[in-house]
């Protein structure tokens, strides 16, 4: 049995803070926020592995998320707005 070196995401995140990362696999991201981004539209799983989130939905309906808190996004737009700074490991939902 063979064991892969171990991955740290968060360094991996903060390395390029804003842009995501591959991590783990293809259909697995880190990234690191340090500013509001808007993803339209916004299908994806996230949780939150440092700092805070805010998920500002449609309709007035919002999340926010702590370290270990995850939430699944269905949505034709969301804005996420890190709590100082934020690192969350996601996975779009393409289909």
């Amino acid at each position: 049995m063979s064991a892969s070196a171990p991955l740290n995401l968060l360094n991996l995140a903060k390395a390029e803070p804003d842009l995501p990362k591959s991590a783990l696999t293809r259909d697995l991201s880190v990234q690191a926020l340090t500013e509001t981004t808007t993803l339209a539209p916004a299908k994806l799983w996230l949780l939150v592995l440092e700092g805070g989130l805010i998920v500002d939905l449609p309709h007035g309906d919002f999340r926010v998320l702590k370290v270990g808190d995850s939430v699944q996004v269905a949505a034709e737009r969301a804005v996420l707005t890190p709590l100082q700074s934020a690192v969350f490991l996601f996975s779009e939902d393409n289909q």
